[in-house]
């Protein structure tokens, strides 16, 4: 206060304690941003939300995974959940009487062999470009999601003459030390004018200028069509390698799978790969054996040393001839724990799991009070909310986690509610 208070005022300080002063430059309680790291999963695995919401906001999200105000910091966090269904998820932030929310739907998938996590799959996406779409970014050219017009292919992505289009990869990152397979499947056809040469593969590169994706990045494969003798298949064989081909040429308008397993070793030594190619309905054979990938030790004067850990997924194309539709990827996984040699499911072979109606909440209320010399124990369900006045405004008490919650009465006075 600037003045004298009166009696009647000084008597409401002795008996409701000092009140709550707030800024009058209080920013509007508001949710910047709220997603999931993957917008797809295999059913039984897990998902990264994230958020970015008001700082003295209490936050908290539905189906289940409840407060997580303490996995914030500064109104910033993440928390990982399973996935068991289609789900939308809801963070609702809170302050005092004003309530924001924000929801993002992760689409489950049944059908997908074990140890296989999803990194996309393109079925929920717009047929559009793919730039800014679900983390995907396409600094060159133009890449674009496209109906294949093949029910079991469904939409894919697909490049446009110099064109390239990455993800990082999140908690789904190779680390240092770490043996992982990167799948995916491709497909292409026969244009009047040869311009397949498209590379896909994993890096530590930022995503910025497409010739930093044609040599010096890591565990690639290159497929192409430019010497006219049909669809080849190269890799470069550590620093510096000339592209070999795989002696196999494959056949244009056929699905193939691809597998990749990648043992991200130390820069120094140079990360270890084998590619593995098999025509859909056809048997698996190995393209590339024990290649070392092509990073450069010393790095560049641009970008520096490279990074130890492989969080890029990319896909780039290096003719100008490429029309979209020539050549298409689709159904990119990344295992979990190791190599995985099975297939994470045939082409068009999974279905969605519906999502369940949610529960109505049960409603929360104080059950019992108990008073002792150490303080007082209040016993509960729902959230626990708190307030200086009896008229409010409550808030969720952090670190109350039920269905037992100890106070110890320090205040004048202090009123609790559960909801």
């Amino acid at each position: 206060w600037k003045r004298a208070l009166s009696a009647d005022e000084i008597n409401n300080v002795i008996q409701n304690g000092v009140p709550k002063v707030t800024s009058g430059n209080l920013r509007p309680l508001g949710i910047a941003a709220f997603g999931a790291e993957f917008t797809g999963a295999a059913k039984g695995d897990s998902v990264v939300l994230t958020w970015d919401a008001s700082a003295d906001a209490s936050l908290s999200i539905n189906r289940g995974v409840g407060d997580v105000t303490a996995a914030s910091q500064f109104g910033v966090g993440s928390v990982e959940v399973a996935v068991e269904e289609s789900t939308t998820f809801t963070l609702t932030a809170s302050r005092g009487n004003e309530q924001v929310t924000a929801s993002v739907h992760v689409t489950a998938y049944d059908g997908v062999a074990d140890g296989w996590s999803l990194i996309q799959n393109f079925e929920t996406m717009e047929q559009s470009s793919v730039n800014g779409q679900l983390r995907w970014k396409n600094p060159v050219g133009s890449t674009a999601v496209i109906d294949t017009g093949n029910a079991a292919f469904g939409q894919a992505l697909t490049l446009e003459g110099q064109a390239l289009s990455a993800i990082l990869l999140g908690s789904k990152t190779i680390l240092e030390g770490e043996k992982a397979t990167l799948f995916f499947r491709m497909y292409g056809t026969e244009a009047d004018e040869l311009g397949i040469q498209a590379n896909v593969g994993l890096s530590e590169k930022p995503i910025r200028f497409i010739g930093d994706f044609d040599n010096e990045v890591g565990p690639f494969v290159q497929m192409s069509d430019i010497e006219g003798f049909g669809l080849d298949i190269y890799a470069i064989d550590g620093f510096q390698g000339a592209a070999e081909w795989s002696g196999t040429t494959v056949d244009y308008d056929e699905v193939y799978n691809v597998w990749m397993h990648v043992d991200n070793r130390s820069v120094e030594d140079g990360d270890k790969f084998t590619v593995f190619i098999q025509q859909v309905g056809s048997e698996r054979v190995e393209a590339f054996k024990d290649y070392t990938s092509d990073r450069n030790p010393a790095g560049s004067a641009d970008l520096g040393l490279p990074g130890p850990d492989l969080d890029t997924l990319f896909v780039s194309s290096h003719n100008g001839s490429l029309v979209p539709g020539q050549f298409m990827v689709d159904d990119f996984y990344i295992s979990r724990g190791g190599f995985n040699d099975t297939e994470p499911h045939a082409p068009g072979a999974v279905t969605v799991i519906p999502e369940s109606e949610e529960p109505e909440p049960e409603p929360g209320a104080i059950s019992s009070i108990q008073v002792s010399d150490a303080g007082i124990v209040i016993n509960y369900t729902g959230t626990l909310k708190s307030s200086s006045q009896v008229t409010g405004p409550y808030q969720a008490v952090t670190g109350a986690s039920g269905p037992a919650y100890s106070v110890t009465p320090d205040q004048a006075q202090q009123f609790y509610i559960a909801e």
